[in-house]
């Protein structure tokens, strides 16, 4: 590193442990540092906003000057966006400036970070940016298979110091007189607390052998830490125990303001600390922060604190870091630290609040209109689509957890029936999003319930609002009609203006569901012009806008004004197209297609069909795949490609499965009725058992009466 020519630009990120659950922090500092230099040395992005890296990493923009949209179309892991805009920016800066990525302890990476590394290192080609990676050895999956990969392709080159196998292990344990039984648990935890290393390994035995337990520090090692902090001033030790209680370092403000001390005085103690190999500065935007050289060490001053000095020590850290909310999706970096600290103060109410803020913005789903309009877990396959969502089940659980032990330990409190209203309005749209709709339900008139007791107009709402979504994917018109009802009165007498443009669409749609198409156009252009009256409200609730005339579409589609309904589905994909939500590019892609296809444009309708298809790996669920299979399987026998069709109509029969959508189940019975129908002697006419009326009489059960008059005509044709 000291040998590297000054024009090498090195950035340089730390994968800790205790974040290895956390979406993409390891890409903080490269996302930093990258910016950093852009603006430093002035180099241009083409076709890149300086401020998009910030854009795809809100929780590192503390300038808390900037806007994102509503949550309900927010879509904040743009994995395909975060990949193509940090490649596009290392590419230009390292034409200007060579430039070395330094990962350090990859090994604790998070899935979704590896993958990202991954693509951005197998996709490298300029030779002007190199990559160096360290790791201790690891067996866990995700990063064997990030090694794996990247060796096959020979983009990687392996530097191999080899630790202690667990063989040896095992030989160094039973040369020694432990307390314990040497057996394959205890192998175990010897090989992940030593890791291998010959030192550590003679220490954890010989903690064992002293205290029974491996958590304990050495003598040797207390010794070693002790005699080092003799020579320490009151102040230099006081800031020791302090930057000792942060998880990832301590910023110089925070330190500055505990010790009533202006920032020259605190960083002459800290400069002492320093070169003493006690502390390291971690440069960040837009201050620096502090933190301890080695685990052991933090330990062990840690140690020294009372449990009583320690808890009120972090109650005041997580006051310091809730001076620093800005109230916007940037705040994400600070709940990280605020539910920390509040689990250490003992504070349990305080961070559950938080923990349910992080766990509401990782999801940030919708299950309103389209259900995955703006879901959170957008991600380029299936893979990582199963990684994130088995790892939600295990959030859950521990959310779940965590509100039983908050009962248990703190009662009724109004803090607590807060937290449980926000609890219930978590776990219910999760429920109702997958598809456990009684579960969903049941939390979510709890809500309603609880809300209603204490006059919380918000949960009120936002529990109405649920109910409403969850209609919407049932077919249960008349129900979501009264909730539109009193949701509405609500929000005009809280005078929400915003929530009423949303809520107008939705009453829209419902009229479209009645057949009252005159009524629902007028509340859907009431509502769009809600959202135009600045061009700053038109841009937050772009998605908005687009579903709005998506559904003005519907109803120009119902009507048999095919052209002018596929002028609404283009307007749509013009305001959807900047937002990288791809499930919404689905929809109206989708509903475009179906339209050509309506009008007998099957070349058109083809493109768009397949504009939509393509986008099926970047989002987790299945809304609108069934639909857009069925017409892929349509024209693929027009042209003869007889295998290609079953494989769409199988896809979408699985699918089916998966879902709970009677409408969209209408359209792949239409599908297989009409090929049985033109295609009698063809095996995919045998392939799908029941007659052409059975396929035809199901899909007319289905098929709604108002938006599919097309599909309806053709059923009923058959017979």
């Amino acid at each position: 590193m000291e040998e590297l020519p000054p024009e090498v630009a090195v950035i340089q990120t730390n994968c800790f442990k205790p974040e290895q659950n956390i979406l993409l922090r390891p890409w903080t500092g490269i996302v930093e540092g990258l910016g950093n230099l852009i603006r430093r040395e002035k180099i241009s992005v083409p076709n890149m906003d300086p401020g998009r890296l910030f854009e795809l990493f809100p929780q590192m923009d503390m300038s808390g000057d900037r806007e994102a949209g509503l949550a309900e179309i927010k879509d904040l892991l743009k994995f395909d966006a975060i990949f193509h805009t940090l490649y596009t920016a290392m590419e230009t800066v390292s034409e200007k400036r060579k430039l070395l990525f330094i990962f350090e302890d990859i090994q604790w990476m998070d899935p979704l970070s590896l993958s990202l590394l991954s693509s951005l290192i197998l996709h490298q080609k300029s030779s002007r940016f190199l990559f160096l990676l360290t790791a201790q050895p690891f067996q866990e999956k995700n990063y064997q298979k990030f090694e794996t990969s990247l060796a096959m392709y020979h983009k990687l080159r392996l530097l191999d110091l080899a630790p202690l196998d667990r063989e040896t292990i095992r030989l160094f344990a039973q040369d020694l007189d432990l307390p314990v039984t040497v057996d394959e648990h205890l192998v175990d935890r010897l090989l992940e607390e030593s890791e291998g290393n010959l030192f550590l390994l003679r220490e954890c035995l010989k903690a064992l052998q002293t205290t029974g337990s491996l958590d304990n520090l050495t003598e040797n090692m207390r010794n070693i830490f002790k005699s080092n902090c003799f020579a320490l001033t009151d102040d230099q030790q006081k800031i020791l125990d302090f930057i000792s209680l942060f998880y990832d370092g301590a910023p110089l403000a925070m330190i500055s303001e505990y010790m009533h001390m202006n920032s020259l005085q605190a960083l002459e103690n800290l400069e002492v600390l320093r070169k003493n190999n006690f502390i390291r500065p971690v440069p960040q935007q837009p201050e620096v922060i502090y933190e301890i050289v080695q685990q052991k060490l933090k330990e062990y001053i840690h140690q020294q604190i009372s449990q009583e000095k320690q808890k009120i020590l972090h109650s005041y850290i997580a006051g310091l870091w809730e001076k620093r909310l800005t109230h916007s999706p940037q705040d994400i970096r600070l709940y990280h630290h605020l539910e920390y600290h509040y689990q250490e103060a003992g504070e349990l109410v305080n961070m559950g609040r938080y923990k349910l803020k992080i766990l509401m913005y990782y999801l940030n789903f919708s299950n309103e209109l389209f259900p995955v309009l703006s879901s959170a877990d957008i991600v380029p396959d299936e893979d990582r689509s199963r990684y994130i969502e088995s790892n939600l089940g295990q959030f859950l659980a521990e959310v779940d957890e965590m509100m039983h032990t908050i009962r248990r330990t703190c009662g009724e409190t109004p803090e607590v029936r807060d937290l449980e209203m926000n609890y219930l309005h978590l776990m219910g749209r999760h429920y109702i999003r997958v598809g456990e709709y009684e579960k969903g339900v049941r939390n979510i008139l709890s809500l309603i319930e609880q809300a209603a007791e204490v006059h919380n107009r918000d949960y009120m709402l936002m529990g109405y609002k649920q109910m409403i979504y969850y209609d919407i994917q049932i077919g249960n018109t008349e129900e979501m009609k009264n909730y539109l009802e009193v949701a509405l009165n609500l929000a005009d007498e809280c005078n929400y203006h915003k929530e009423m443009g949303i809520l107008l669409r939705l009453k829209g749609l419902n009229m479209i569901m009645q057949g009252n198409f005159p009524e629902a156009e007028r509340l859907l252009r009431e509502s769009i012009s809600t959202f135009m009256v600045t061009q700053n409200v038109q841009r937050r609730y772009a998605l908005n806008i687009a579903g709005a005339y998506n559904y003005l579409g519907e109803i120009r589609r119902g009507e048999g004004k095919f052209q002018e309904a596929l002028d609404y589905y283009d307007k749509a994909l013009e305001y959807a197209k900047n937002q990288e939500a791809y499930s919404s590019w689905v929809v109206f892609s989708c509903n475009a297609g179906v339209t050509c296809y309506n009008m007998g444009q099957f070349a058109r309708a083809r493109k768009y069909f397949l504009q939509a298809y393509e986008l099926f790996p970047r989002y987790v669920f299945y809304w609108r795949h069934p639909i857009v299979e069925s017409y892929l399987a349509l024209l693929s026998m027009r042209e003869g490609k007889e295998k290609e069709a079953v494989r769409f109509l199988d896809d979408a029969l699985h699918k089916l499965g998966n879902m709970n959508n009677p409408r969209e189940a209408g359209y792949v019975y239409m599908a297989i009725a009409l090929l049985k129908k033109d295609y009698p002697e063809s095996g995919i006419a045998g392939h799908y058992e029941g007659t052409v009326g059975a396929y035809a009489t199901r899909a007319l059960q289905v098929l709604d009466p108002y938006r599919d008059t097309w599909e309806r005509k053709q059923m009923e044709a058959l017979f």
